[in-house]
């Protein structure tokens, strides 16, 4: 899943210069950046924890990868367990205002024409009202929810890692689940693709929950 991102580092400098180098790395919210770590409380999981997709993951968080995306306002974490802590800002400030934490679940490789078209074309299925994974059934988050088709967001993520950096051009699309309990779990299918390769790239699929600000801290 999202390790697509890191696999799609595969150059710059010797990473004992670039570890060297992680001071002058630009800080994002909670003053987390590329080598830190962060501890995230996840007892919140623990009230729908029989009803997850997927079980809680470790609380530790070692950031091997750090996003952002075209506006500033969203800044992603990567470590090496395929998970992603988004964080969205306040405008003009490293202040988190929301916080999602992503596990990999699953990704395809579409080749021809027509298997990108069923995903990301017109009708596609990351545009449709709901989405069956497997039997769970999630519901668009984005769009007119009587639409049975909406747009999909597109933007473009520049990942930092200490083998350099990559722009990946995304398309993607939300949905959500209401767990028994009254969690919202969330599922996000991700269309990826490397601006810098002739690779058309992967769709992925990230389950994630959202946390409180204080839920997260940097160690």
């Amino acid at each position: 899943m999202f390790k697509y991102i890191l696999s799609l580092i595969g150059f710059g400098p010797k990473v004992d210069a670039a570890v060297a180098q992680r001071a002058t790395t630009p800080p994002g919210p909670y003053g987390l950046r590329l080598g830190l770590s962060a501890v995230i409380d996840l007892s919140v999981l623990g009230l729908d924890k029989e009803n997850l997709s997927m079980p809680p993951s470790k609380e530790t968080f070692v950031i091997t990868g750090h996003g952002t995306v075209e506006d500033g306002l969203v800044h992603r974490f990567y470590d090496d367990d395929h998970r992603m802590l988004q964080v969205v800002c306040e405008e003009g400030s490293m202040e988190p205002r929301e916080v999602m934490l992503y596990q990999a679940w699953d990704d395809v490789q579409p080749v021809t024409d027509a298997e990108w078209n069923a995903w990301e074309g017109p009708h596609g299925k990351m545009r449709r009202a709901t989405y069956d994974a497997e039997g769970t059934v999630f519901e668009r988050v984005w769009g007119e929810p009587s639409t049975p088709i909406a747009p999909l967001v597109e933007f473009t993520e520049t990942v930092v890692t200490d083998e350099g950096s990559k722009k990946l051009f995304q398309k993607t699309m939300s949905y959500r689940r209401v767990l028994p309990n009254g969690l919202t779990e969330s599922l996000l299918i991700i269309s990826v693709r490397d601006l810098a390769s002739n690779d058309r790239g992967s769709i992925s699929f990230m389950v994630g929950n959202t946390l409180a600000v204080a839920d997260v801290r940097s160690v």
